[in-house]
């Protein structure tokens, strides 16, 4: 989803990790939220997608603080800080975004109401 190459919400790719919710899924494009500053955040998410995507380590090839995001004219927000990100997604429909762990932990309650959490391992 954040390199740009997962466009819909109903992507067959999703459908596939989410069988439960491949009826549910809408035809809706995917409006990714990033960090708009060179943080840390930046630095752990990009490092995942670097060591997992062959997509990001053809077209980025790196991880850091500042990213130059792929499909960037597609779908694309930023936020400023955790709060930006956070309250961007918060406003704005089939978007998905990051942000540090030890800051959802302490907005929970105001942020698990309007979707999800994944954590990521690997």
């Amino acid at each position: 989803i954040f390199t740009g190459e997962i466009k819909y919400w109903d992507d067959p790719r999703i459908k596939e990790l989410n069988p439960e919710l491949a009826g549910l899924l809408p035809h809706k494009p995917i409006v990714r939220v990033v960090r708009a500053d060179p943080s840390g955040t930046n630095a752990v998410f990009t490092l995942y997608l670097n060591k997992s995507s062959p997509f990001w380590q053809r077209h980025v090839g790196r991880w850091g603080l500042s990213v130059d995001w792929p499909n960037a004219s597609s779908g694309l927000l930023k936020g400023q800080g955790n709060p930006g990100v956070a309250s961007t997604v918060e406003g704005t429909p089939y978007s998905i975004g990051y942000i540090e762990y030890n800051y959802w932990a302490v907005k929970v309650d105001k942020y698990n109401s309007f979707g999800g959490v994944a954590l990521l391992e690997g």
